[in-house]
């Protein structure tokens, strides 16, 4: 029973995997070069990040 629970979780593991993945190229082709300075910022709230769409310049 444990081992079926655990390779359920490994299954779903590698699944979140591949779709985080998908996510942060989605991010990337939106945010651009300021990709992980958002992903930082929204990961610790620390300072409101704001992009200008023209310029893809902060």
């Amino acid at each position: 029973m444990e081992q079926n629970e655990a390779v359920e979780l490994a299954e779903e593991i590698v699944r979140l995997d591949m779709l985080r993945d998908e996510m942060l190229e989605k991010l990337q082709d939106i945010a651009g070069t300021h990709t992980f300075e958002l992903l930082r910022s929204v990961q610790n709230r620390g300072f409101r990040f704001t992009m200008n769409k023209q310029t893809g310049q902060s």
